[in-house]
């Protein structure tokens, strides 16, 4: 799964891995790091969902250490 970084994507991705998992597939959720502590407790299946946290670069414009829609100052 590769959800748009935002909290609002990923949960509904996190939901849909679980119903997956629950029919016995394996799923690899892409994340930033911090997210994985937002979501971790939603994951009910942590034997077959496997959160693999990935380094974001720096974008132009955003605050240094942004990983998240939410992380962005704009209006």
């Amino acid at each position: 799964m590769f959800p748009w970084f935002a909290i609002g994507h990923m949960t509904p991705f996190l939901h849909l891995s679980n119903k997956l998992a629950e029919k016995g597939h394996a799923i690899t959720f892409l994340l930033p790091p911090r997210a994985q502590k937002h979501l971790q407790h939603f994951n009910l299946h942590p034997n077959l969902i496997t959160f693999h946290p990935l380094t974001i670069p720096h974008v132009d414009g955003l605050p240094p250490g942004a990983e998240m829609a939410w992380e962005d100052p704009s209006p």
